[in-house]
């Protein structure tokens, strides 16, 4: 099928009706049916069945639609790329955050890049690290700030920052200014991370180290539910001390530091095939300047 085939059979999918389709295209209503039956005759089968005064697609169209309606999506992106460059406004940069960090410097972030281009379109969408890795594995984004975790081939992380972990729980453990040894932590009541979290990761090959194990009747995968879990007196967690200075006060919470000290490194990761942008390296530099000046500075 041609280009302006493809165009009058989605306009059919999305209007129902061979009138709605003309409206939509501004064509005339034999216009269009005049192209939907050059499709059918190029095809050698329906595409569409009256029924009841509308327009059904038939098995073979249904096969089809999904495929148009992604060829629809890719067509849009492209229109509003070509509005963008002649009105000379910047490239859309795509970001994936880490929750955690989206909640605790992403706002900061955004706010600075967007003061220095303020032409610039942003996208930022919170996802877990795995999945952030495999999003801009697909190119469905730029760039990810997430904390370091499994390597994977088609990505190149750049470490910006090491995050101290902390110990988090209510007075009934200890109080905020503690210092407690890793082992002393898990020994409380512990509500853990998820074990393929890059926290959960650290712990397990700790314990793996030591010859402990590693005992909890509670594990969470969003750090601010281990900390809203830790607030009911349940137990104690271990999370990033980003995360921990920027809990909700109501909850009451005591941050302890652990000894000796473990770190989770903060990065950003982008396609290794990726083209150098320009937008990019300026997000990922204010990134480091935000992360630093909160004293997270990579050592």
């Amino acid at each position: 099928m041609r280009l302006r085939h493809l165009e009058v059979v989605n306009a059919i999918r999305v209007t129902g009706t061979l009138s709605g389709a003309a409206r939509l295209l501004h064509m005339t209503q034999p216009a269009v049916t005049q192209i939907l039956q050059s499709a059918e005759k190029q095809l050698g089968y329906q595409l569409y069945r009256r029924v009841r005064g509308r327009l059904e697609p038939s098995a073979e169209a249904a096969v089809i639609f999904p495929e148009l309606e992604t060829l629809d999506r890719q067509i849009v992106k492209l229109q509003q790329l070509t509005s963008n460059l002649r009105s000379g406004e910047a490239s859309l940069l795509r970001v994936l955050c880490a929750p955690a960090l989206a909640q605790a410097v992403m706002p900061e972030i955004i706010d600075r890049f967007l003061k220095q281009h303020a032409r610039a379109r942003l996208s930022v969408r919170a996802e877990y690290s795995s999945s952030v890795i495999s999003d801009l594995a697909l190119r469905e984004a730029d760039i990810g700030l997430v904390f370091e975790g499994e390597q994977h081939p088609a990505i190149d992380f750049t470490a910006l920052a090491e995050i101290p972990l902390v110990a988090v729980g209510s007075s009934k453990f200890f109080g905020t200014g503690a210092r407690l040894g890793l082992r002393d932590v898990l020994a409380m009541p512990f509500i853990a991370p998820d074990p393929v979290d890059p926290i959960g990761r650290m712990l397990a090959k700790a314990c793996e180290e030591h010859g402990w194990t590693l005992e909890s009747s509670v594990s969470v995968l969003l750090y601010q539910a281990a900390l809203a879990t830790a607030a009911t007196g349940l137990g104690v967690t271990i999370v990033d001390a980003l995360t921990a200075f920027t809990a909700d006060p109501r909850l009451l919470l005591q941050v302890a530091e652990i000894t000796p000290a473990l770190t989770l490194r903060v990065g950003v990761a982008r396609a290794a095939t990726n083209r150098q942008s320009g937008l990019a390296d300026d997000f990922i530099g204010l990134c480091r300047r935000v992360l630093s000046e909160r004293g997270m500075a990579l050592g």
